[in-house]
């Protein structure tokens, strides 16, 4: 290379070089995250239910954990992770649900989701496939007419109790 293409390049970074110091970079324009799944402190969660197509759990907390309503008990943390998944997953993304349910594996048969805290429903929750890339789930918050997009670790979650499941 010349001593002029040098002399240029130099010239060329310095001013990209002024630039980047001068010039403040736009601000990111994220939207704001909405409020996650579960609304109320885990610790006040005191049954679940969940139905697949083909078998369905229902649980209690009880003074020493969580149980079945046969009686058998849950294997330790099982539930509590699903209720701290849902304490902190929030939707990534919002989409119409007006048509095409199907095509995001929500409706019938499906998967649902019912935790009660006492005797109030503090979640109802269809879940739905997972998206395309894996990285998310689509769900639907019983009584609402979009679907959402949260983060596959609820996929994971749910996996674990469908396996505990009898049926």
């Amino acid at each position: 290379m010349t001593v002029r293409g040098t002399v240029a390049l130099l010239g060329l970074f310095a001013v990209l070089a002024a630039y980047l110091m001068l010039v403040a970079p736009p601000a990111a324009r994220l939207p704001p995250l909405g409020d996650p799944l579960l609304a109320v402190p885990a610790a006040r969660v005191t049954s679940l239910e969940i139905v697949w197509p083909d078998r369905r759990l229902r649980a209690t907390r009880e003074s020493d954990g969580w149980r079945l309503d046969g009686g058998a008990a849950f294997p330790a943390g099982v539930v509590e992770d699903l209720l701290a998944t849902l304490t902190t997953l929030r939707p990534m993304e919002r989409l119409a649900g007006n048509e095409g349910t199907a095509d995001y594996g929500l409706g019938s048969p499906g998967t649902s989701l019912v935790l009660l805290a006492g005797d109030t429903t503090v979640l109802q929750l269809e879940i739905g496939s997972r998206n395309p890339a894996w990285t998310g789930v689509y769900v639907r918050r019983t009584g609402a007419g979009e679907i959402e997009l949260v983060g596959a670790l609820l996929h994971w979650e749910v996996e674990k109790l469908r396996a505990i499941a009898p049926g």
